[in-house]
């Protein structure tokens, strides 16, 4: 039945060969299968990482929002307190002049109160001056006065 065939070595370097590129390239098809498994893996994890790296944007885009705020509050901050400090200052200037002012007040009152004591002194002088000249309607140093009677009435 099967008729024996001669076996050329040169048709057999060719089958073998071709057996060979058969298989290399079936093993290139799997190959490739697995690389192209490989790149939608990868693209998958650039998908993910791509995802993550807008989600951290958005994060850092929050926080820089944040910190702005934060930079604004500080310096509404130093401006209160630039504006407290010159407040301070200006107080203590005014208290210093108060103080200044009441001293000289101070001087005044007492040199009023000695004008007043002295002053005092002479109306009472003039008061005994005068109850003695009541009393005595007689002018000793003039001669020529007339004396004149007085009267108290009630």
């Amino acid at each position: 039945m099967l008729k024996k065939v001669k076996l050329n070595p040169v048709g057999v370097l060719l089958f073998v060969l071709v057996v060979a590129l058969l298989i290399i390239i079936l093993n290139q098809g799997k190959a490739n299968d697995r690389l192209q498994a490989d790149i939608v893996s990868i693209g998958n994890v650039l998908n993910q990482n791509d995802i993550a790296l807008e989600a951290q944007s958005n994060e850092l885009n929050v926080r820089a929002d944040a910190i702005a705020g934060l930079e604004a509050e500080i310096e509404a901050i130093n401006t209160r307190l630039n504006n407290v400090d010159s407040e301070r200052g200006n107080l203590e200037t005014d208290k210093v002049n108060l103080e200044l002012a009441v001293g000289d007040l101070e001087n005044s009152v007492a040199n009023l109160l000695d004008e007043l004591d002295t002053r005092s002194g002479d109306l009472q002088l003039t008061i005994n001056a005068l109850e003695d000249a009541r009393a005595n309607p007689d002018c000793p140093t003039c001669p020529e006065c007339p004396t004149v009677e007085t009267t108290v009435t009630e």
